[in-house]
């Protein structure tokens, strides 16, 4: 199961243009609204991590974490980019991170044509492992001017050189083995100087995927199999109420939560 995990990575990376679903129509953008009125409001996209919307066969944790940001008065758009990266001819080479930025951007594109998202409506990304590796990519590279903030759960890194023009918050926990609290902590400190700010928020004794509740009991797998690196995955509840307070005082600071749109 964990080389499937890790694996994704490497299947981003080798979906290619000779896709037989290349050019077809589908629909990887899962919206849904805090109401159904239609009325414009502040919004957020929603990446999730390297095995996609399906958690060790848990299929609901985005959707939860749409609902969440639903009760808060935000519309949420969750994007399964594993089904959408066949799909588009721009995101089919590069870095994972590059490529999800580029759904991300059609996925923005697709939703304003339905009236959704609308650019003088605040905006947030909120990233997942791999996801997060997007959300480092849209934070230093905004693909929208509406995008004012992005949030990140245990997020993969990138390569050196980063300048972020866009506030971030990372939600982190100390034991994670799988995205290191470590590793996180020298790349933000190695960040460009004029970088906008980063902040992390470091949850004691949390584990990867320490917010997703149905991880009890905790998973530990080996990459390679059998017998390599014991890799953790856990629910930690303190941990998942002490990141959610962090994201939603976060949200509201960025104007997002509780936010309203601009008159055009």
């Amino acid at each position: 199961m964990f080389q499937r995990v890790v694996g994704a990575v490497a299947v981003l990376l080798m979906l290619g243009s000779d896709s037989s679903f290349a050019d077809v129509p589908a629909d990887h953008y899962f919206w849904q609204p805090a109401k159904s009125d239609g009325a414009p409001r502040p919004w957020a996209v929603l990446l999730p991590g390297t095995s996609g919307l399906d958690i060790f066969d848990d299929h609901e944790h985005y959707f939860r974490a749409a609902l969440w940001l639903n009760e808060r008065g935000v519309d949420a758009l969750v994007i399964d980019y594993h089904g959408a990266i066949p799909l588009i001819r721009e995101a089919r080479d590069g870095p994972p991170g590059d490529r999800i930025a580029t759904i991300v951007a059609d996925a923005l594109r697709t939703e304003r044509a339905e009236g959704r998202m609308q650019e003088n409506c605040p905006g947030a990304v909120i990233g997942w492992s791999l996801g997060g590796a997007a959300a480092w990519t849209l934070a230093a590279k905004p693909v929208d001017p509406a995008l004012k903030a992005v949030a990140m759960f245990y997020p993969a890194l990138l390569g050196r050189d980063y300048r972020n023009v866009v506030p971030i918050l990372v939600l982190q926990g100390t034991a994670d083995n799988v995205n290191p609290e470590d590793e996180l902590r020298a790349f933000v400190a190695n960040r460009v100087e004029t970088s906008a700010p980063v902040e992390i928020v470091a949850l004691q004794g949390a584990a990867n995927f320490f917010d997703v509740p149905s991880l009890v009991p905790a998973r530990t797998l080996h990459y390679p199999e059998p017998n390599g690196v014991a890799r953790t995955f856990a629910y930690d509840a303190a941990a998942e109420r002490s990141a959610h307070q962090a994201l939603d005082t976060f949200l509201r600071k960025q104007g997002i939560a509780g936010g309203a749109c601009a008159r055009r």
